[in-house]
């Protein structure tokens, strides 16, 4: 299993679908078959596999598998680990993905709206009270 731009890490926002393209390479001398993909990401948080099944790999071949990872919505910024498994026919293999989760911007701005409305009422009262 390999991932996107060969890679086990990528970006997503929190409450927002992202797509990861990860490489199924069967390196051995006999098709691969029945391979089933399945995930554990954090509690609240969805991964959809496209394809979920693979009938076969021919050895030497490649087959791509598009991952969709959706944060939760109340996830905090920072990095969490999804455990990404293939495996079929007697053979498994297990990947750590590292998602680097962002949270929209919107409630950085509307923090600094509040602080700066608080520094003009301190500044409007210091000015009409005086300093005492």
């Amino acid at each position: 299993m390999v991932g996107p731009q060969e890679r086990l890490s990528g970006d997503a926002v929190a409450g927002e679908e992202s797509n990861f393209t990860f490489s199924l390479v069967n390196g051995g001398s006999a098709p691969a078959t029945d391979i089933e993909m399945s995930a554990s990401p954090p509690s609240g948080w969805s991964v959809t596999f496209e394809p979920k099944q693979i009938g076969s790999i021919a050895p030497n071949q490649t087959r791509e598998v598009n991952v969709k990872i959706k944060p939760s919505e109340r996830a905090v910024a920072g990095d969490y680990m999804v455990t990404l498994r293939s495996g079929g026919g007697g053979l498994s293999e297990s990947v750590q993905f590292r998602t680097t989760v962002r949270t929209s911007t919107i409630w950085g701005v509307a923090g600094l709206g509040v602080i700066a409305a608080a520094v003009l009422v301190l500044g409007g009262a210091v000015m009409r009270y005086g300093r005492r």
